[in-house]
């Protein structure tokens, strides 16, 4: 199985990072060699990794807790949005908003504020206006958790360089990350990283659909007990 799964991560391009010049230190233990200046990442950890992390997703799952899913990439969006509604999860896939995390109680007031709108809008024109401006605005960004009534147990994300903001924030509230990395990438200040090409579009897709998978497993079991 491990076999079969690791040769369809290198015809994915799993296992191709950046340029050595490009890679964090931190990943050391993941990178296998490099060849012609690349980061050769090793898939062997790749699978050790990805086991133990779709374990804990599914019985942190069957315990009841909730996922949020970030990427906001332009190219991830649509798997980002798509993986986490299958799973009945939530989402952001586009750019974070710092404080998201850290001042929740603000952020989930506004959701309540926005999902209620037309009774609490004003009359006037002007100031309707405006409140519907700034609800498409908040939809935009907060769309994937409109939801959700308390912060999430576990965040699964992507695109790790872009979304440092979302890490810290998880770290200062001890959220569990779970995260694709690169060899370019951070992998001290993540719970469970995925080292990995996490350019690809394929490679994103699936393991989100796998994370997914394990998701839903672990609330099968929850509905059997």
């Amino acid at each position: 199985m491990s076999f079969i799964l690791i040769k369809n991560l290198i015809k994915k391009g799993g296992h191709i990072g950046h340029k050595i010049q490009q890679w964090n230190s931190s990943m050391l233990p993941y990178v296998y060699t490099q060849k012609n200046g690349i980061c050769i990442i090793d898939l062997i950890q790749t699978i050790i990794c990805y086991h133990k992390t779709c374990i804990f997703l599914q019985n942190k799952a069957a315990e009841g807790q909730n996922f949020l899913f970030i990427g906001t990439r332009k190219e991830m969006q649509s798997i980002v949005e798509n993986t986490a509604k299958k799973s009945n999860s939530f989402y952001i896939n586009k750019k974070w908003q710092g404080g998201l995390l850290t001042n929740w109680t603000t952020i989930q007031e506004n959701i309540f504020f926005f999902s209620n709108n037309e009774q609490k809008m004003s009359t006037k024109v002007t100031d309707r206006n405006k409140l519907i401006y700034k609800k498409r605005t908040f939809d935009k960004y907060y769309g994937g958790i409109k939801k959700m009534r308390s912060l999430p147990h576990i965040v699964i994300m992507t695109d790790q360089k872009s979304n440092l903001g979302a890490i810290k924030e998880c770290n200062r509230l001890k959220i569990p990350v779970v995260c694709l990395l690169d060899s370019n990438s951070y992998s001290d200040v993540i719970d469970f990283p995925i080292p990995t090409n996490d350019d690809s579009v394929q490679i994103i897709s699936f393991f989100f659909t796998q994370f997914t998978e394990a998701i839903i497993a672990g609330r099968n079991l929850r509905k059997k007990k």
